[in-house]
């Protein structure tokens, strides 16, 4: 392979044990297409008034996440499980502070729905379909623009009429914190600069309802109402409870990662910094306002941690204990052992390019694994509950990168180093043993129960190893010391004790191997 591309190759795949997973979530510049907050507002009164009345009955919310992975109609282009598995790491951090424990809904749903994939807002009917009941529903599309406008690149939305989330693909690959912004809103909490969202309207028109602009608002600031909502006010006892977010300890805020100032005479400057304000703004009543820079509910980028207020948190409990969403409150505890890492791994012997067995060391609290196999033409993706996995789909005289992630309901922040892996062009079949004239294997596709009937023609008697094996590498019947006799002889494997599905069958012997794929119903 030309060493450019053998370079290149490794620069893109680049996968180690501190990977994506352990960044610190981003809040990238871009836009929640979030906009209708009637049904979160409405939600929210309701939260608020129970949070009065009761105490908090559980100290940690435990919250079923189905992550689908959304593609072309012919299954293309989803995103990677390991993509999901390093999201989930960062959101976990992220909700860590709201006692709030994220978990994978029993694995990953698929959705191989073009109409989904690029134009989700259009395709709201079918996603509802594809919905669990039971799990907050996470769409991972390629898309998520609402046709809302202004602001940039629509990141995702939460859609109050479905019940669901839609997060961009790229958000997930790079662990920003547009997920847990998306969440809060489901768990009803609104924008903390609710009213300033940007519009297509141009700020130069002298209308008030875009971003904040020195030019049209003043500052100090010369509106009380943006379309037609109350502006919040820096004196906590003037207006907290009916305007914006309606949150008390949560400082008023007029989405300045959008807005636009006229500083040293350079108009339509952005008045944020890196997780701060380039100036001071003063409100109607002359107070100068202090934002939560990182609010998870917020736009400002910058920041090196973003959490939720105090009653933001008692919200989204309270949201969770209410009956709207009895689905998700089952008390189910998921499985809150760390992962632990390294995934000790070596390249796979290559015999055959068609039957590779990949194996590595079991770690510690995981449940499932995810073998990743990428070449220039895509990724081969498998998920097992085994620390092996046979794969016989590869093609001949091909350079693959392999890596493997470590994970389970909760914790999921482990992946390994990509290593080469180059196959060869021999494929297992009859010829590798050459004593053997003809084989046929019957019934097949075999019922389960039945017994599988190996008829070998063989010129030689030889002795050999029959074994059916799993797609995640398991041998779920070995036969040992079977000697064949020469030309016809006959090997019957009951199939009672094992489960339906696809095995590889092997007869194996000091002369070759002979492979041949089983499928039990």
């Amino acid at each position: 392979m030309n060493k450019y591309i053998l370079s290149l190759l490794i620069g893109l795949l680049g996968f180690s044990t501190s990977n994506a997973q352990l960044k610190d979530a981003t809040h990238p510049r871009g836009v929640c297409g979030t906009i209708d907050h009637t049904e979160i507002f409405e939600r929210l009164e309701r939260n608020k008034k129970y949070a009065a009345e009761t105490a908090r009955s559980v100290e940690t919310i435990y919250l079923p996440i189905k992550f689908h992975r959304v593609g072309e109609t012919n299954g293309s282009q989803k995103i990677a499980p390991s993509a999901i598995l390093g999201m989930l790491c960062s959101l976990k951090d992220e909700l860590a502070e709201a006692d709030i424990v994220p978990y994978i809904y029993e694995g990953f749903g698929e959705v191989d729905n073009s109409g989904i994939f690029y134009d989700p807002i259009s395709s709201a009917n079918q996603i509802v379909s594809q919905k669990d009941p039971n799990a907050v529903n996470v769409f991972i599309t390629e898309n998520a623009s609402t046709g809302s406008g202004g602001g940039g690149t629509t990141l995702g939305f939460y859609s109050p009429n479905g019940d669901y989330i839609i997060v961009r693909k790229k958000e997930i690959i790079d662990a920003s914190g547009t997920l847990a912004h998306e969440i809060g809103h489901l768990l009803s909490l609104p924008h903390t600069f609710f009213g300033w969202e940007a519009r297509d309207s141009n700020p130069n028109d002298n209308i008030p309802g875009f971003s904040y602009s020195e030019n049209v608002h003043g500052n100090p600031l010369e509106v009380t109402t943006i379309f037609g909502e109350l502006i919040e006010l820096v004196d906590r006892d003037a207006n907290c409870e009916i305007a914006a977010d309606r949150l008390c300890d949560t400082p008023a805020e007029y989405n300045f990662p959008f807005s636009q100032s006229n500083t040293d005479d350079d108009p339509l400057n952005n008045l944020a910094t890196s997780c701060g304000l380039n100036r001071d703004v003063v409100d109607s009543q002359g107070n100068t306002l202090e934002p939560m820079f990182n609010n998870v509910m917020g736009y400002f980028g910058g920041c090196q941690n973003y959490v939720f207020s105090e009653q933001q948190i008692e919200l989204m409990h309270a949201d969770f204990m209410s009956p709207d969403r009895i689905a998700l409150n089952t008390g189910y505890v998921p499985n809150v052992g760390e992962v632990v890492g390294p995934i000790v791994s070596e390249t796979p012997d290559v015999e055959f390019y068609n039957s590779i067995l990949f194996e590595w060391e079991a770690v510690e609290n995981a449940d499932s694994y995810v073998l990743e196999i990428t070449n220039a033409s895509g990724v081969f993706t498998y998920i097992t509950d085994t620390n092996q996995k046979l794969v016989t789909d590869l093609e001949p005289d091909e350079f693959y990168f392999f890596s493997i992630s470590a994970f389970n309901e909760t914790s999921s922040c482990v992946t390994s180093s990509a290593k080469p892996l180059q196959t060869n062009g021999e494929f297992t079949s009859v010829e590798t043993l050459e004593n053997i004239a003809e084989i046929h294997v019957y019934p097949n596709p075999i019922n389960l129960g039945d017994q599988l009937i190996i008829d070998i023609n063989s010129s030689e008697s030889f002795d050999a190893e029959i074994q059916l094996i799993s797609l995640d590498g398991r041998v779920v019947t070995r036969l040992r010391n079977q000697n064949i006799h020469t030309n016809n002889h006959t090997v019957k494997v009951n199939t009672s004790e094992i489960s339906s599905g696809m095995y590889l069958l092997q007869i194996k012997s000091s002369e070759g191997v002979y492979s041949k794929q089983i499928i039990v119903k």
